[in-house]
């Protein structure tokens, strides 16, 4: 089968002064675009569970993850594969030769991390989700980009109920990130973990996180959503060299209150270091 997709960005008002937010595209006079469009998508092979995908298409996992947080999405090009072929476990991997970035309508090649920038041409990452009961969920991943980084990605989350209306939720996750190569990110030694606690009690819900970045640099990622960590949230990931952040978390579900699908959501985040 084929899966494709059709973008289009339209500019309703912009100037050459406000710039530098990856959401229009620039032209050479310093002027964003007044409008953009990208085409795309994949072909596909399904055997009995098993699905190959090679193409444009965007990425969801803790290696690499793309973001729909501009007006148009990231993408990514390449093969991917999933597979549900044993009972519990899901098995997810993929390589990459390009992405298609913020405010850009192409995949010229070479990849791009989070915030050091330009780094090697591909990407390579294998992983999988063991669901060992319905109250207990296992990952773990490793991803190598080239000339740069070697990841390696663990996760447990495992939910304690206390009847129909307690629950209290453990979600821990761990990277370990080794340069490879020519290191084109500079000298990496890295490990950055986070683990949360959540208790919740009918409507309510409050959550406790603390994260820590152990290595002389940042935590660093490809794609716009590769950070599956507790204090990664919109304005910051609180993943700078030897940062600890800690975080109070509280939700309210209104469904119990006459107001199915709106929830709310405060919480309070602090950095050190």
């Amino acid at each position: 089968g084929v899966d494709a997709y059709g973008h289009l960005g339209i500019k309703l008002d912009s100037g050459g002064g406000r710039t530098g937010t990856a959401l229009l595209p620039v032209g050479s006079d310093g002027r964003p675009s007044d409008d953009y469009s990208e085409v795309g998508g994949v072909v596909k092979v399904r055997l009995s569970n098993t699905v190959l995908k090679v193409g444009e298409k965007r990425v969801e996992n803790p290696m690499i993850a793309t973001g729909d947080a501009r007006l148009l999405p990231q993408t990514a090009t390449g093969a991917f594969l999933t597979s549900d072929e044993i009972d519990s476990l899901s098995i997810d991997a993929g390589h990459i030769t390009a992405m298609n970035e913020f405010g850009s309508t192409n995949s010229d090649g070479g990849l791009q991390i989070q915030y050091a920038g330009n780094v090697g041409n591909t990407a390579d990452w294998a992983g999988g989700t063991y669901t060992a009961s319905d109250n207990l969920n296992l990952s773990l991943f490793a991803s190598e980009v080239e000339d740069t980084w070697r990841r390696y990605y663990g996760n447990a989350n495992y939910t304690l109920p206390f009847g129909d209306m307690h629950s209290l939720n453990f979600d821990f996750n761990i990277y370990r990130t080794l340069d490879e190569g020519k290191a084109l990110a500079g000298a990496i030694e890295n490990t950055t973990w986070s683990l949360a606690s959540k208790y919740a009690l009918g409507a309510h819900a409050l959550t406790l996180a603390f994260q820590k970045v152990d290595g002389n640099d940042g935590f660093d990622y490809i794609g716009f959503n590769a950070i599956y960590l507790a204090n990664s949230v919109q304005y910051s990931d609180f993943n700078a060299p030897r940062e600890e952040s800690w975080q109070l978390r509280y939700d309210l579900n209104l469904a119990d209150y006459g107001v199915p699908g709106l929830t709310l959501m405060a919480r309070y985040i602090r950095g050190d270091n």
